[in-house]
């Protein structure tokens, strides 16, 4: 019998990404409470191994911190010499190839880089993360709606795929 976790056919690059998200929502940063707050490093950290533990488990290749070229106006409004880098690019078999940027802000750089390789071709997908550090609970998830969110903020190209996501602290027992 085959493992359930290998690559399965016909894997579309949304079905990779919400295998990647449902991975990172059950990630246990550790100590995280209201008193003391890992650095965001540790997040980026933890996220980045989860990344490439569910690429591995599903058989995915995965590269990191890839350098592409941009176009000039780009470079000119983001005050960028060179290129671009995206955080990964994640080799589908069975689709086009996925660019993931990951980021605890909204920066538009990334969302610019994202749109630049959405019209190269590949499946974007941006994970925007932060912190509750407010105690407040409210709900996370990025199966969540954000459209109105994105929207109020700018970003309206429905090529580049929108992930948010909120660590909480573990409740006292």
């Amino acid at each position: 019998m085959k493992d359930q976790n290998s690559t399965k056919t016909g894997l579309t690059s949304n079905e990779i990404m919400n295998q990647i998200m449902d991975d990172i929502e059950k990630i246990d940063i550790g100590r995280f409470d209201y008193h003391y707050i890992p650095l965001k490093s540790d997040f980026t950290k933890t996220m980045t191994a989860s990344i490439l533990q569910t690429s591995k488990r599903l058989n995915l290749r995965v590269v990191p911190e890839v350098e592409f070229e941009m176009p000039e106006i780009f470079r000119k409004t983001y005050k960028r010499k060179y290129g671009g880098i995206v955080d990964f690019i994640i080799i589908n078999p069975n689709g086009k190839d996925i660019a993931i940027e990951l980021d605890s802000s909204n920066k538009k750089a990334s969302y610019g880089k994202l749109q630049v390789l959405s019209e190269k071709g590949y499946d974007t997908f941006w994970i925007v993360w932060n912190r509750n550090t407010s105690g407040k609970p409210y709900p996370s998830s990025y199966k969540n709606d954000h459209s109105a969110k994105n929207l109020e903020l700018g970003f309206t190209n429905e090529n580049v795929n929108i992930l948010r996501h909120t660590f909480h602290p573990t409740p006292k027992n």
